[in-house]
């Protein structure tokens, strides 16, 4: 197994405080709503604001830390679990307050690593599941308000479901959704970055 790099993150006591506002706010109407409205609407209505502060707690206590990419050295922000830099485009994720290096043939159980489709487009010759040799090709569709097309993805024999396209919100463009596509084997992502002129080493 490869050795990784890793940098210390902090804290970020603004974030944490603000998103637990969050949730204190989400939990006080979700109250409020049992009251006045005691009916099963009003009372649906409260469960989803108690989901909500839910999600935003753990939000505050896992996603709001602050670090230097342990890649390129960018600082990022509101990072928590697996995050994707936004300079370079590396995956990291945070273990025991440290930001640290995804291993190179790590293979995640669902399509996560997420790049951004460039036009024209290469894939490398491996499987979007294991990172393997691929032996095959699917055709992906996606059709968006902003753009659709299909997309010609490589697997192995063994792999199947292990890529899906999808779209992202981009800030400063005409079109705010951008196309990505989502694969599981962090190796076959940053072949392809690399393939296709962009992040990563």
């Amino acid at each position: 197994m490869e050795i990784v790099s890793y940098t210390p993150v902090t804290r970020s006591w603004r974030n944490t405080f603000l998103r637990l506002l969050f949730g204190v706010i989400f939990a006080a109407a979700g109250v409020l709503l049992v009251f006045l409205r005691p009916d099963p609407a009003g009372i649906l209505i409260a469960l989803l604001c108690v989901l909500m502060c839910v999600a935003v707690i753990w939000a505050a206590i896992a996603n709001s830390y602050t670090g230097a990419c342990p890649t390129c050295g960018a600082v990022q922000k509101a990072v928590g679990g697996m995050h994707r830099c936004g300079n370079c485009l590396a995956y990291g994720e945070i273990v025991e307050r440290q930001y640290r290096q995804m291993q190179p043939d790590c293979v995640l159980n669902a399509p996560l690593f997420a790049a951004l489709i460039p036009e024209p487009c290469y894939m490398p010759k491996l499987c979007t599941g294991c990172g393997m040799t691929s032996t095959r090709s699917e055709r992906l569709r996606i059709i968006r308000t902003e753009f659709a097309f299909d997309l010609e993805v490589p697997f192995c024999d063994l792999h199947r479901g292990t890529a899906e396209l999808g779209s992202e919100i981009a800030e400063g463009r005409k079109h705010p959704n951008i196309p990505v596509l989502r694969v599981a084997s962090y190796r076959f992502y940053r072949e392809f970055l690399k393939l296709n002129g962009r992040g990563v080493e």
